[in-house]
């Protein structure tokens, strides 16, 4: 049961995605922009 959070483009200046597992440990990320 993951699920993906962005913390979108406020900071970094990126999308930043990560996806998570069931014990809250990040499987992958991904930037863009």
């Amino acid at each position: 049961m993951s699920f993906w959070y962005t913390d979108g483009d406020l900071f970094w200046g990126h999308s930043i995605l990560v996806r998570y597992d069931k014990e809250g440990q990040p499987i992958e990320a991904s930037i863009n922009g």
